[in-house]
């Protein structure tokens, strides 16, 4: 089998670094590939030129791809498959199942769900996950940040007078509810919350009612507020070391400065790139991981926290109550219940030992279940047949095509 795998920038660059390790992952399985950087080269007469020379079986990224034209994308153009590897919560690409060349694969069993739902069966689980050199290497002993956050700031109230401003009053009281929903428990999506608050405030649908403006709205808010109740949430005693900047996604003003002024134990730093990242986690006694748009998922966060040999403190969701053990293999909060969350952070501060013995039994489960190497097993096992049913959709496609 032979892949060619598109990248392009995102922030951080997470993204080409996932792609370079589950590209040396499928290497070991014996399949072939290429990158082709379509930053550096637009899509041009000579990027297509290179796909074609290498000939694969089909192309595959993490980065969204802009289509050509209004819904068609370069894989339509080529008549070649194409793997989108989704990252981020899949209503955001629900666009690319117009496309019979499309494969697509989610890190949430929810999403995927979702988008089976939508008469598009060629779907599959693929998690995030971290290279083996980072799994496997040895532990650094230089332990000089208690608590770690990584990632960007939300400006989640600036974000709710934006929608209050938008939205008539009882619309936006609804968004208000379905946030409260969302961080509630560890299992009611935002897709969930919001058709729960529509039933309970009696609004109609219509042609005009925007849901996805609304669900990118509780979806920010969520991500925004929780970050921040969170990490005020750990003892003014513990250090805290956040490295990120403001998103742009909207009209952000308050970034983590404005939030966490207060705070005489936080200490902000500029953002990292991915790989840079990896070093403070070597570093790192405890990484925070907040995730509320994914209530059975993954995060990268996970993964590579604990195989630098840090103790990973994540949102309670169903995924990780299926891999892991809360207090065995890894440690689990729930929105609102800070003070359970302030007792425990402080707890494994304290004894080092016991911190050392969860950070043992997570990285081994890390190791065996998700590094790159595990998730090029799933994909060699899962392309040929989604593969075939691309060829079925693909044909029915063109045949469609000719008839009208």
């Amino acid at each position: 089998m032979k892949i060619c795998f598109l990248v392009n920038t995102n922030q951080y660059e997470s993204k080409r670094h996932f792609t370079r390790y589950l590209r040396e992952a499928l290497e070991r399985q014996e399949i072939e590939t290429e990158v082709i950087d379509v930053l550096e080269k637009s899509i041009d007469y000579q990027t297509l030129k290179q796909i074609e020379d290498f000939a694969p079986d089909l192309t595959a990224s993490f980065n969204f791809i802009n289509p050509i034209s209004e819904h068609n994308y370069l894989w339509d153009y080529l008549k070649l498959p194409h793997l989108m590897m989704l990252v981020d919560p899949a209503i955001y690409y629900i666009d690319l199942i117009r496309s019979p060349w499309a494969i697509l694969s989610t890190v949430d069993a929810f999403d995927a769900h979702a988008i089976y739902s939508q008469n598009f069966k060629n779907v599959f689980l693929l998690h995030h996950a971290v290279e083996r050199e980072v799994a496997f290497a040895e532990e650094s002993p230089e332990k000089i940040y208690d608590v770690v956050f990584i990632g960007s700031c939300y400006d989640y109230e600036t974000l709710r007078s934006d929608w209050r401003e938008k939205c008539d009053k009882k619309v936006s009281e609804a968004l208000d509810a379905a946030c409260e929903m969302v961080l509630g428990d560890n299992r009611t999506t935002i897709a969930q919350a919001l058709v729960n608050v529509w039933n309970q405030f009696g609004l109609e649908i219509s042609s005009q009612t925007d849901f996805l403006s609304y669900f990118y709205f509780i979806d920010y808010y969520t991500r925004g507020k929780d970050r921040i109740d969170l990490i005020r949430a750990i003892d003014d005693r513990v250090k805290v070391h956040i490295f990120g900047e403001l998103s742009t996604n909207f009209h952000a003003v308050k970034d983590w400065f404005s939030y966490l002024s207060m705070k005489p134990n936080i200490v902000i730093h500029p953002p990292l790139n991915f790989p840079d990242s990896l070093q403070v986690l070597k570093k790192s006694k405890i990484v925070l991981n907040s995730m509320p748009f994914f209530k059975y998922g993954s995060h990268e966060r996970l993964f590579t926290g604990f195989g630098s040999g840090a103790l990973v403190v994540t949102q309670d969701n169903l995924f990780v109550r299926d891999c892991f053990v809360d207090g065995e293999d890894m440690v689990f909060y729930q929105s609102g219940q800070w003070d359970e969350i302030k007792g425990k952070v402080n707890d494994y501060l304290q004894d080092e030992e016991k911190r050392r013995s969860v950070v043992a039994k997570g990285r081994a489960k890390v190791q065996k279940f998700h590094t790159w190497d595990e998730r090029a097993k799933t994909l060699k096992d899962m392309l040929p047949k989604a593969l075939k049913q691309v060829g079925d959709r693909g044909t029915s496609g063109e045949n469609q095509e000719s008839e009208e």
